[in-house]
């Protein structure tokens, strides 16, 4: 019997407390908003291949080592023209603003110049600088900012256009005449900055700059006296670029 009037007890109870909840006008619980999901910013971990094409103007210095016409004298020229190039990398995004790399590229450069020797009697004793395939290796250091990419690079280049210095006039000092070309790769340094846009996840656009020391050769000829004469020919060269890249 006691139990009965317990339990109705409780039944009464709590019809009236959810006829109170109903007559304050008590809302339902009401599921939290769905959160907004903010756009992810861009991710610069993975390899990637691109093209980059531009103008190069370079700085080429001869000496005249030992003599064929004055001993030590430097005299230089200006080549400049087209460069383009591939570059194949890879990056790494060590944190949300950093992002380290490496690159390798190779390419064209056109550094094509001739110029006469000053003291040349008969201005007839030339040197140049041939056009001629470029290679790099280079580490990158970048700070991303979402969408965009500052970096700088820096590391080994090579170049593999010919020097020469030539002198065919018979009318010369004792009919003297030289022809001596330097054919080998040159290897050197290279540092650069730019800045690279991602405009969709796989495509970016960039724009570089680079400066190149492709340090000096020396080479030697037998002149037409029979004295052999050697000269050393010093390169570098400055590149602004615009290029493309795709990322896997």
């Amino acid at each position: 019997m006691k139990r009965s009037i317990l339990l109705a007890s409780v039944f009464v109870l709590g019809a009236a407390g959810a006829a109170s909840a109903a007559d304050l006008g008590v809302a339902p619980a009401i599921a939290p908003a769905s959160a907004v999901v903010a756009a992810a910013p861009m991710f610069w971990t993975g390899p990637y291949v691109g093209g980059s094409l531009g103008w190069v103007g370079g700085t080429a210095r001869t000496t005249d080592i030992n003599g064929y016409n004055t001993a030590g004298e430097r005299w230089g020229r200006a080549p400049s023209g087209f460069i383009g190039g591939l570059q194949l990398g890879y990056n790494y995004q060590v944190s949300p603003n950093f992002v380290v790399g490496i690159e390798g590229e190779v390419g064209y450069m056109d550094l094509k110049k001739t110029t006469i020797q000053p003291s040349s009697p008969n201005g007839d004793t030339r040197a140049w600088t041939n056009d001629g395939a470029f290679g790099a290796i280079t580490g990158k250091l970048g700070f991303a900012a979402d969408a965009f990419l500052l970096y700088g690079k820096g590391g080994v280049a090579f170049y593999g256009g010919s020097s020469r210095v030539q002198d065919t006039s018979t009318v010369a000092p004792g009919g003297n005449t030289i022809n001596a070309t330097a054919d080998d790769t040159r290897v050197g340094w290279t540092l650069g900055a730019g800045v690279e846009y991602a405009f969709t996840r796989n495509w970016s656009a960039k724009v570089e700059y680079d400066h190149y020391d492709f340090g000096s050769k020396t080479f030697s000829a037998v002149a037409g006296n029979g004295a052999t004469y050697s000269f050393r020919n010093n390169l570098t060269a400055d590149a602004v670029r615009v290029g493309v890249n795709y990322r896997f």
